[in-house]
């Protein structure tokens, strides 16, 4: 289930946001996300995270959890043999 704020939102895809350079809409899905930071030459790689607040209920939490975890291994799977280490957000 998509969630949304008036900046962002989140799906299975990714995250979805309007550019605060030109309001163009953006999609970061994990995918993307490894893709960047390989082309920068990250030295440690971070997964796509949904991040949610302190104070949301626990079947918020868990469903974003799960979001991550998928993300996470979406993100595995696009680092392929790639020597840059990964690291989940915790």
């Amino acid at each position: 289930m998509p969630w949304s704020t008036e900046q962002r939102t989140i799906t299975e895809k990714g995250a979805l946001f309007r550019s605060h350079h030109d309001g163009s809409r953006q999609v970061l899905s994990p995918e993307t996300s490894v893709a960047t930071q390989q082309a920068i030459g990250s030295d440690i790689m971070m997964v796509l995270d949904e991040c949610v607040p302190s104070t949301c209920d626990h079947s918020f939490a868990e469903r974003a959890m799960h979001l991550t975890h998928r993300w996470a291994l979406r993100s595995l799977k696009a680092r392929g043999d790639s020597p840059q280490s990964m690291f989940a957000i915790i």
